[in-house]
């Protein structure tokens, strides 16, 4: 049966991380440097296989006895290591390398008879975007191999004191050798993972500020209503919505609360943007605003941001330039939510349905306010939406419960304190 090489070769894949991990010197715990291989069969660095056979004359990992004459240079794994660490640059390079020519290959194709497999979008990003993913990802490699390098160095600088241990069988000073080696290896990886992390943050703080956030994607925004104290976090808002499309926002958010809104009291009502100034807000036409539009622009040097007033309901928020983490306040009213609307004094619904029940309290604040009530009639047999409507905040105390009146009784109504209807 023909085998077919090519194929195979495209589907074997080997990560050379995996094959380079398994060469570390055994006795120095670095990259192989200069293999060389014992006629028993195991290989380490021309340094350290030297100066143990000149010492203790046998192959550190088996206690086979060797001289110099013993070891040979292992010019085909040198090779190979070699091409292996060649490779795996090359291919840290290659996908950034690609980025970039493919960038061109499909601009050219979008000008050709070529087939497309990126968007013209993608096209502009990827060409636009490659010298700065370059750069930064250069130094990011360049990080990468100067922690590399500095913790071969601890491991250097340890070596001939593990080979002496090792020589001499003494075990706890091998210990006390790894231990030394890891945390010194750990103090070079914290100190380089701060400074990965800032250059993470710092190419973040860099894409940010060179690709503003697009005008016809939704929003991300704070909505505020002052006069309920109610705060509706991370809504997103289409640019061509406007005013009249957030309260259907908050009326629906309500609605699913449970409590939904009964009146916006919009003659009444302003709505302000406030929030950063866009990176693009310089294009802004503040013509278009329609006046009075714009109520306040502040500009300190500290942060830039804007206060603008919604004069005109039906604007889209397009032409606001509104950016991402905006808060839009609707101050005034008083904007009405279910909760808000009184309950009626059981004065008006009472039917006379011998199996009805009510709970009756009195008013101690009532009473202490108004001495002659005090005397002549306590303010007793208050229905309970009375209490929580007319009475609300004062001291109430029980005082007939679950009583089933022959009347329609509520002294709050009788007195003509009730504000329940």
């Amino acid at each position: 049966m023909q085998v077919d090489k090519k194929f195979i070769n495209q589907k074997i894949k080997i990560s050379v991380d995996d094959i380079l991990d398994k060469y570390d010197c055994p006795i120095c715990m670095c990259k192989l440097l200069e293999p060389y291989i014992v006629k028993c069969g195991h290989t380490f660095c021309k340094n350290c296989i030297l100066e143990c056979v000149n010492r203790q004359h046998e192959c550190p990992a088996c206690r086979q006895k060797c001289t110099k004459e013993d070891i040979f240079r292992n010019y085909s794994l040198e090779i190979l290591l070699q091409k292996l660490s060649d490779e795996r640059e090359k291919e840290q390079h290659l996908y950034f390398n690609n980025l970039a020519g493919n960038a061109v290959d499909q601009l050219d194709n979008h000008h050709g008879d070529g087939q497309l497999n990126k968007s013209p979008i993608e096209t502009v990003f990827t060409m636009n975007l490659r010298d700065s993913l370059l750069g930064y990802q250069q130094y990011y490699e360049l990080l990468l191999k100067e922690k590399d390098e500095l913790v071969n160095k601890v491991k250097q600088s340890h070596s001939q004191d593990l080979l002496n241990a090792k020589l001499n069988e003494n075990e706890l000073e091998q210990q006390n050798i790894f231990e030394l080696i890891d945390i010194q290896s750990k103090q070079i990886e914290n100190k380089f993972s701060v400074a990965i992390d800032q250059l993470v943050q710092s190419y973040d703080e860099h894409m940010r500020s060179i690709i503003p956030q697009p005008k016809l994607l939704p929003i991300r925004v704070n909505i505020y209503v002052e006069s309920k104290g109610l705060r509706v976090e991370n809504v997103h808002v289409k640019p061509y919505e406007n005013a009249n499309d957030l309260l259907k926002l908050v009326e629906e958010y309500q609605k699913q609360r449970g409590d939904p809104v009964l009146n916006w009291n919009r003659e009444q009502v302003q709505i302000f943007v406030t929030g950063p100034l866009r990176a693009d807000n310089q294009n802004i036409n503040w013509d278009n605003l329609n006046g009075e539009a714009v109520k306040q622009i502040d500009l300190n040097s500290g942060s830039l941001s804007q206060h603008v007033l919604i004069n005109y309901w039906a604007t889209p928020f397009q032409t606001y330039n509104i950016a991402a983490g905006s808060t839009i306040t609707i101050k005034g009213g008083p904007v009405l939510f279910e909760s808000d609307k009184l309950l009626e004094c059981m004065t008006l619904y009472y039917d006379k349905d011998p199996n009805s029940t009510f709970n009756y309290f009195s008013c101690k604040t009532c009473n202490s306010n108004c001495k002659l009530l005090t005397f002549i009639l306590k303010i007793s047999g208050i229905c309970e939406n009375c209490k929580d409507g007319c009475h609300k905040g004062h001291v109430l105390l029980p005082h007939l419960l679950n009583h089933r009146p022959t009347w329609a009784c509520c002294y709050c109504m009788k007195k003509d304190l009730c504000k329940q209807y």
